[in-house]
């Protein structure tokens, strides 16, 4: 009992990995202890918990997103919450043509949809976020699924001698839909719209702390932005409207 008292109240912050909602059910009768619970794909009439992806257990669910947080904010008190990993494989991208596959309109929505339940998360149900973790900058080894299953947001030639990355639209996405205030270091705006503090590290990576007036961010969810700005090797145009800075892992932050 006196580890309980020392214990309460002592977490720094709830980490969660979010990517898809399942179906569930209670454990029927007899079942081992340890097994709270059914889980499934599918509903009764035989309906997935959102779009599918190229991975047979994850589904774009966002509804999922803002009822975990929500019941983890009514569960333990608020705790400040940081969303550690978020993301998708959008169907087929390993079999596609470079052209194709960095237009992943699937991964782009996933990320739209799933950062408006966020920010209704916040706004609505007062969920004490502090961070969001996209999944992943770039394309990588996805454990039993290899390289097959792609989850990043710039896309890795392995053929090529180089490893040379591309951006894939969802990268451009997220940085002019959240960045194009933050990024007044390459623009020249006026200090007075943002308060930055940079610190420039050995390997030439800016770690940069934006704190961006809400009315420049979003007029439904008052977030600002923190994250790590590192050197990417590019090649190839721009997607058609998408001229902009470089993308990077992104990292959104409560204010």
């Amino acid at each position: 009992e006196s580890e309980k008292r020392l214990l309460a109240g002592s977490v720094d912050f709830f980490a969660l990995n979010y990517f898809t909602s399942h179906f569930v059910k209670a454990a029927p009768v007899g079942a081992p202890k340890d097994q709270l619970y059914e889980e499934f794909l599918t509903d009764q009439e035989g309906r997935y918990p959102g779009t599918p992806s190229d991975v047979f257990w994850q589904f774009s669910a966002p509804d999922g997103l803002r009822s975990t947080l929500s019941w983890i904010g009514r569960r333990y008190q608020r705790p400040e919450v940081w969303v550690t990993e978020s993301g998708v494989a959008s169907p087929g991208e390993s079999a596609k043509d470079r052209r194709n596959l960095l237009r992943d309109m699937h991964r782009l929505d996933y990320y739209r949809t799933h950062l408006g339940s966020l920010c209704a998360a916040v706004t609505k149900d007062s969920t004490n976020l502090a961070a969001y973790f996209a999944w992943s900058l770039l394309d990588a080894f996805e454990f039993s699924d290899g390289y097959k299953a792609r989850y990043g947001i710039v896309h890795v030639d392995r053929t090529s001698q180089q490893l040379q990355r591309y951006p894939k639209l969802s990268a451009y996405w997220l940085s002019h839909h959240f960045f194009r205030w933050a990024l007044c270091f390459r623009h020249n705006l006026s200090a007075t719209n943002t308060k930055m503090s940079t610190n420039l590290s050995a390997s030439a990576c800016h770690l940069l702390t934006v704190n961006v007036r809400p009315q420049l961010f979003s007029a439904q969810c008052a977030l600002c932005i923190g994250f790590t700005l590192s050197s990417l090797r590019t090649a190839g145009p721009h997607p058609a409207g998408f001229a902009g800075p470089h993308p990077i892992n992104l990292v959104l932050c409560r204010h």
